[in-house]
């Protein structure tokens, strides 16, 4: 079985993410279709970018990555496929999948000629009506999750070449995710993704963090105030409960949490709010 994982923005209130599916299924490929999240915020690239690079490596070698964070959709932006070491991946060309394939390895990226991959489809799916639906009345201008992306991953698992259908390319877009600073015994970073829990998640990561927890004090900046959040520790529940707590999440990365509480509400901050560590003061 064939694996082919979901990212996107579409929420689950509305039928985008059931009709990509039935796209998928539609192949008659032995597949398993996982979602990854469907709760990004609405055009958040830098959000998606984010939960793609800490999910991504979590399946097994050979898995489709499908990425629908699409705010440039009906423009001339380019529909990626990108092969790194041990994966494949799918999206738009708005930096969205850069971070995930950098840290898995580029190996080939292919921007696809939408109007050869509809023909395609239409000469080899001429009997399946969900495709040749697709195929023969081409993309909206609006969900292109369904009519291009889902029907490229398609392509792809059914065993079709993806050059066949694309040209090779050597540059897409460049999206990185904000590299916190370091001055002296200051690293300032900031909130880039707030979970379900509220809890905010920066990009300290904790190869910055090398020293003792109590080495360390975490600052949080909200409108003019500095806010004294304490020194890290192991988890949640080593704070009061409905109190703040500074610890390395299972991301590896600085969070800030509220124990049993919810710290984007206690703390009116979301992402780009900064973040301070200082070297704790001895003596």
């Amino acid at each position: 079985m064939k694996i082919v994982t979901l990212l996107t923005d579409f929420g689950i209130h509305d039928t985008y993410v059931g009709e990509m599916k039935g796209v998928l299924y539609s192949f008659g490929v032995d597949i398993d279709v996982v979602d990854i999240t469907h709760d990004i915020s609405p055009q958040d690239i830098k959000g998606g970018a984010f939960c793609l690079l800490n999910s991504y490596s979590f399946f097994p070698e050979g898995t489709v990555h499908m990425v629908v964070v699409d705010p440039g959709v009906g423009t001339d932006r380019a529909v990626l496929a990108v092969e790194t070491t041990n994966y494949r991946f799918i999206g738009p060309d708005n930096g969205v999948l850069y971070e995930a394939i950098t840290d898995d390895g580029i190996k080939a990226i292919y921007s696809v000629d939408v109007e050869k991959l509809r023909r395609t489809l239409l000469k080899s799916y001429r009997s399946n009506n969900v495709i040749r639906k697709i195929a023969e009345r081409g993309p909206s201008s609006t969900f292109h999750g369904r009519d291009i992306f889902a029907p490229l991953a398609g392509y792809l698992l059914a065993g079709f070449d993806v050059s066949d259908i694309s040209i090779r390319v050597d540059r897409i877009s460049d999206y990185r995710i904000d590299k916190p600073e370091i001055k002296n015994d200051s690293i300032l970073g900031e909130v880039i993704f707030v979970d379900r829990f509220g809890n905010l998640i920066t990009n300290i990561d904790s190869k910055l963090l090398n020293k003792a927890p109590d080495d360390y004090e975490v600052f949080l900046f909200t409108g003019q105030k500095k806010i004294y959040i304490g020194k890290l520790k192991k988890s949640y529940g080593y704070s009061e409960e409905g109190r703040p707590v500074a610890l390395v999440g299972s991301r590896n990365k600085l969070e800030i949490a509220v124990n049993r509480g919810n710290a984007l509400k206690y703390f009116n901050a979301g992402p780009g709010t900064k973040v301070e560590v200082l070297r704790a003061a001895k003596g």
